[in-house]
């Protein structure tokens, strides 16, 4: 009578296989060898899984930005190269007015413009035809374009009215730099972040345009 009041009061006694069960409802966490997690345990985890997730995240966003302001001094390059090259290719049309090809940059764009006669100034009056769309360059969002000639660049430092002028006179070329064929321009492309990456476009009163990363 002892034993089958005791026995009732433990119904699951010789049952594992319930108490495995009703275990595993209570204890969900609970691996094979009867350990499991605590809560604070948990929360240890996911807060180093969301550090080196936004770790991973800031790594990529500073590799595309780079990539991005590297693009854009290629393309910056290739533009005033092409003036260069027109310039050049305008000696032989016989009958032209044009006195060489140009680029007028701001903070937020660089476009070919022509120098046209028959006086010729060598800057960009806003009069001078440009060659459209194919022949500019924007900088992507986040990147800007400034004079790092003297210094440190600030945004909008091209000279008294925030702007800059390179053009080329054929046949040497003769290169101006806002009209004086005596100085250099180092042109920034620079990112608008804290970190201030930062790639340049030198142009020598030679003619040479070189680049460099820093």
């Amino acid at each position: 009578m002892q034993d089958i009041r005791f026995r009732s009061m433990r119904p699951m006694d010789g049952h594992p296989g319930i108490q495995r069960k009703i275990g595993r409802r209570l204890f969900p966490f609970r691996t094979k060898f009867g350990t499991g997690f605590t809560l604070i345990e948990i929360m240890i985890t996911m807060s180093i899984m969301f550090i080196i997730m936004g770790t991973v995240a800031n790594s990529g966003a500073d590799r595309r930005m780079q990539f991005n302001i590297s693009i854009n001094q290629e393309k910056l390059r290739a533009l005033i190269s092409r003036a260069k090259s027109l310039s050049m290719n305008s000696l032989f049309q016989a009958g032209s007015q044009d006195c060489g090809y140009g680029v007028h940059l701001d903070q937020n764009r660089a476009i070919i413009f022509i120098d046209r006669g028959p006086v010729c100034d060598h800057r960009f009056n806003g009069g001078e035809q440009v060659l459209g769309s194919s022949n500019e360059v924007i900088p992507k969002e986040g990147i800007y374009f400034a004079d790092m000639t003297s210094g440190a660049a600030v945004p909008g430092t091209f000279g008294g009215d925030g702007t800059a002028d390179i053009v080329f006179l054929p046949p040497d070329p003769t290169t101006y730099v806002n009209a004086d064929s005596n100085r250099d321009i180092t042109l920034g492309v620079i990112a608008s972040t804290a970190s201030m990456d930062q790639v340049k476009v030198i142009v020598e009163r030679s003619g040479l345009i070189t680049t460099r990363s820093r």
